[in-house]
């Protein structure tokens, strides 16, 4: 019976398996020949130009139209992502997330490692959680989150198609995203320092900028100009490397007062954008504007001698577009340079060289590619190192963090900052913001004392006197908010006025002051009377219509006093500490984008039963 039985079960598991395989060879006939009939994309090639390079393994500071295939995606395996692939690029508005790279890479490794082969249908448990092991282990914590997200829709997208033989497969990625960076932990302050340039650094780098030209190699010229431009105005080492050369922009504003700014085309979405560049910074810029032309003209010139004759213009792709997108051709590129004119050893070629973010990024000393092959940076060559005998160095997207940090710090709003850093949303401006709630509050409420009293995790405790809740307009720098009974929520002028309003008990973003004994005594009414009203709610639930749903407000609200009260009373938390319950209720955050913001701002985090 048994024997019988197992047999059953083997023409079964057989089925499924035909079943799936034929499915998915549907799948892949559908995107082959349907999809793709006015080729679109040439099938049998590794790397779809502008869409999608099918390989084992990144390759880092080339361009992929000049990839040489060095190996792809397990045959057994390629067939399937380019189907999914091309499915989600027609069906998405020609978009792909980039984050498929890597989770590709990273299935079709677990699956050669837990079954022997790649076919996609026998993805598993087995393998999803070998995927994470991987993506935890290889990268950092925003992207293995990121990467855990599409993994989930992928796996999800073959459940739907039917192309699983673990058909009932449901998966949740476990791979949690990283701590907002404006919180209060050590983890946080950890993260907001990661992206931030050491004051060491900076200043070398400006020390090299500012000397002469005729002390500076080529290379250094180069470099340190172009990290110049990026401490300028918020922008991304691609977009410097893609300016014309004629970006310099000099208008008078309202006042009647010249304004200089630099022409960007932004990678953010924003599109063709002037970025108007501080007054105090302006000199700068024109400095690494001269001489970055100074050092391209040679190359510029000889990009139009082949404009006009024709002659060569195969050896570059795309000619006379240096970058179609931007409509900057070769002839009015600002960083145009011939082959090897930066090499302090190689004899300069004349054929066109387009420079590279992974230069940039080896010369200031960040990337892998500089420590394995013992390239000397721009801090190297001068002499400079860390007051410890490290080795210094830079990351390009630094000065784009440092910048909007120090816009956020001054008060520039949420518009302006994403104008100026060439973002369509103003959304986008989050990732850059690494202003700490300690900060804001600091900004924004004044207590009658020069201390307030947050204790971040891991600090000493500082002592506030003569707590108040009342909060100066003045000290706010905007009257985008609210004032209640028991504290205030400060909001901004983006958001518009609060719907919770007068139901602050009930608000996530609600702070109160420990040590305000008139804020707890009017908690403590509030309870008795909130008290009065549940047991009300309670009473009429039997025959009143809708009391349900007011006593399980009441109950929250009650619930929620409670909690606050016993904070508020506690003698692990010194007078002047800000608290803000934790909770899954209204924030104007998550009104927003849907996220949950729960935290708890104080000495120390309590859990109460």
């Amino acid at each position: 019976m048994d024997n019988i039985k197992n047999d059953k079960l083997k023409v079964l598991e057989t089925r499924r398996e035909k079943y799936c395989a034929q499915k998915i060879d549907d799948f892949v006939s559908y995107c082959r020949f349907t999809l793709n009939k006015n080729d679109l994309v040439s099938w049998e090639e590794v790397n779809w130009s502008k869409v999608f390079l099918f390989t084992k393994t990144p390759v880092k500071g080339v361009k992929k139209s000049s990839v040489i295939v060095n190996e792809p995606l397990d045959k057994n395996f390629i067939e399937f992502a380019k189907s999914y692939i091309l499915y989600h690029y027609m069906n998405g508005g020609k978009k792909i997330n980039q984050r498929l790279n890597i989770v590709f890479r990273t299935l079709e490794a677990a699956l050669l490692q837990v079954n022997g082969r790649s076919h996609i249908q026998y993805v598993n448990l087995t393998v999803l959680e070998q995927c994470v092991v991987t993506l935890r282990s290889a990268y950092n914590k925003a992207v293995a989150h990121a990467c855990g997200k599409v993994l989930e829709g992928l796996v999800s997208f073959l459940r739907e198609k039917e192309f699983l033989i673990m058909q009932s497969l449901l998966w949740k990625s476990p791979l949690r995203a990283q701590e907002a960076s404006n919180r209060l932990t050590k983890t946080a302050q950890e993260a907001r320092e990661a992206k931030l340039p050491d004051e060491e650094s900076l200043n070398a780098i400006a020390e090299i900028f500012a000397l002469p030209d005729d002390q500076l190699s080529e290379m250094d010229l180069f470099i340190s100009s172009v990290f110049a431009l990026l401490m300028c105005a918020p922008s991304r080492v691609t977009e410097i490397l893609t300016l014309p050369a004629d970006c310099e922009i000099r208008e008078a504003d309202r006042e009647g007062k010249l304004r200089y700014g630099l022409s960007f085309y932004s990678v953010k979405g924003f599109g063709g954008n002037v970025k108007w560049i501080p007054e105090v910074m302006v000199p700068v810029a024109e400095i690494a504007i001269r001489r970055l032309s100074t050092l391209s003209e040679n190359a510029r010139t000889y990009a139009r001698e082949i404009e006009i004759s024709g002659k060569g213009r195969e050896l570059y792709p795309d000619f006379p577009w240096y970058d179609k997108e931007k409509n900057i051709r070769y002839s009015n590129a600002l960083c145009l340079l011939f082959r090897y004119q930066l090499s302090a050893s190689l004899t300069t070629q004349r054929s066109l060289f387009r420079p590279t973010a992974t230069l940039v990024s080896a010369n200031l000393g960040s990337t892998e590619y500089r420590r394995t092959h013992s390239i000397k940076t721009i801090f190297d060559r001068h002499g400079y190192i860390g007051a410890n005998g490290n080795s210094l160095s830079l990351r390009s997207h630094q000065a784009r963090h440092l910048l909007n940090t120090i816009a956020q710090r001054g008060g520039l709003g949420d518009f302006e900052l994403a104008k100026w850093s060439g973002r369509v949303r103003e959304t986008q401006n989050r990732t850059y913001n690494h202003v700490s709630q300690e900060e804001k509050v600091r900004e924004s409420v004044k207590h009658g004392v020069q201390n307030i009293g947050i204790k971040p995790e891991n600090t000493t405790p500082r002592a506030i006197a003569n707590p108040s809740w009342r909060i100066d307009v003045k000290d706010t720098g905007h009257a985008a908010i609210h004032v209640t009974e028991f504290g205030y929520c400060t909001h901004d002028y983006v958001i518009s006025p609060c719907t919770k309003f007068r139901d602050c008990i009930n608000c996530s973003n609600h702070v109160c002051v420990k040590g305000d004994k008139a804020s707890l005594g009017r908690l403590e009414a509030t309870a008795a009377y909130t008290e009065q009203l549940l047991e009300k709610a309670k009473v009429d639930m039997e025959e009143e219509y809708g009391a349900d749903k007011w006593a399980a407000y009441h109950e929250k609200t009650q619930a929620r006093l409670l909690d606050l009260i016993a904070l508020l009373k506690s003698k692990n938390l010194e007078d002047g500490a800000l608290v803000r319950l934790e909770g899954d209720d209204f924030t104007h955050m998550k009104n927003l984008t849907g996220a949950s913001r729960n935290e708890l701002i104080g000495n120390e985090r309590i859990n109460h039963n």
